[in-house]
């Protein structure tokens, strides 16, 4: 009966650490699986700003793209209004040494015919008159479909009338200056002893 006395005990403590080993392994995963899911959510987080910078940095570039098209005289606002142009590249740089050539405006649109439209983002254009001679408040606002939270609006004045006709041969008044400017220096270098 000793004997029986002695193992019972002994039996007792061991279920106590095996119950404690379980206890304590189950507390470990319930850690990991806690960690775990932060770390999920963290990087997902992460993964939506990212992804959201992206597409308001691209809305930004759209904006600012159709600024400098209207400013250039290469479209109008009612033109660029709705689907946004796809960028390609290829109908700029038509051959290697096209950065080195002069850039005519007939080259620019696209060669290879009707431009590609990006049908994932939007422009909506605004025009505004001003109290400055000449200059227009354009407002573009680029939105991505589907996603109204990438949307980014770019304000800047333009001068939306046509450019004067310009011939060669034709002088202005800078022109003019700097002709007197050199006949006067001319005559002076000639008086001088």
């Amino acid at each position: 009966m000793n004997a029986r006395r002695l193992s019972a005990p002994v039996c007792v403590r061991r279920a106590h650490r095996r119950a404690a080993l379980l206890l304590e392994a189950m507390l470990a995963l319930a850690l990991l699986v806690a960690a775990s899911s932060l770390l999920v959510s963290i990087i997902r987080d992460a993964t939506g700003r990212l992804d959201h910078a992206l597409g308001m940095s691209e809305a930004a570039d759209l904006a600012e793209g159709a600024i400098a098209q209207i400013e250039g005289g290469l479209a109008t606002p009612e033109t660029l209004t709705g689907p946004a142009q796809a960028w390609d590249p290829e109908a700029v740089l038509a051959s290697d040494d096209a950065a080195l050539a002069p850039i005519d405006s007939d080259d620019l649109p696209l060669m290879g015919g009707a431009p590609a439209l990006d049908t994932a983002w939007r422009l909506e254009i605004e025009t505004q008159p001003t109290p400055f001679d000449g200059l227009t408040l354009v407002s573009v606002t680029a939105t991505r479909d589907g996603r109204p939270r990438d949307t980014f609006t770019f304000h800047q004045l333009v001068r939306l009338e046509a450019a004067p006709d310009d011939k060669v041969g034709d002088e202005d008044e800078l022109v003019e200056t700097i002709r007197r400017s050199e006949e006067e220096t001319a005559r002076r270098e000639e008086s001088s002893p």
